[in-house]
């Protein structure tokens, strides 16, 4: 792997045994260093949310504003991953099933059968409130809810849980 023109690279580590995170990571950090010919100071562990790590690394030459960037972009991620729980949260309030544990920023919820779920979805989209897509996973047909934008606010979250459970009523 080359180091990326870009001068961030993002990499994700899903741990099955969170025990054992920390060495994991240790692992998972020293291999993108090798692999990327990063020297060890240009890596940062972002976040550390339920059984994911996400780490950012820079090569040595583009290390000059990495403080102030990896705050904002640590603040952003942290921010979408803090409204996917509001949503996963809201959700499972309103009595909807979330199927996946809700570790960065994604969200999949089942409104019941395949059908009554794309309705839903339907609904959702001809609302224009937020924009929400269907996926398959484990076999079973399910909402997901990306929150990617580092302009996503949390009324705008409230507002999407409201018009997501109004569409399912």
């Amino acid at each position: 792997m080359a180091v990326p023109q870009n001068p961030f690279a993002v990499a994700l580590a899903r741990i099955a045994q969170p025990g054992r995170i920390v060495p994991l990571l240790l692992i998972a950090i020293a291999i993108v260093a090798v692999a990327g010919g990063v020297s060890w100071p240009g890596i940062a562990v972002l976040a550390l949310i339920g059984t994911a790590a996400l780490f950012v690394y820079r090569d040595a030459g583009e290390r000059r504003r990495d403080a102030r960037e990896l705050e904002r972009l640590h603040d952003q991620l942290a921010d979408t991953a803090r409204h996917a729980q509001r949503f996963g949260e809201g959700l499972k309030a309103a009595g909807f099933r979330v199927l996946n544990d809700i570790v960065l920023n994604q969200v999949l919820v089942s409104f019941g059968d395949a059908e009554t779920t794309e309705r839903v979805v339907a609904a959702i989209q001809r609302d224009g409130t937020c924009w929400c897509g269907t996926t398959t996973w484990q076999g079973e047909t399910a909402m997901r809810i990306s929150v990617s934008s580092w302009a996503t606010t949390g009324d705008d979250v409230e507002k999407s849980l409201e018009a997501m459970i109004r569409a399912a009523r």
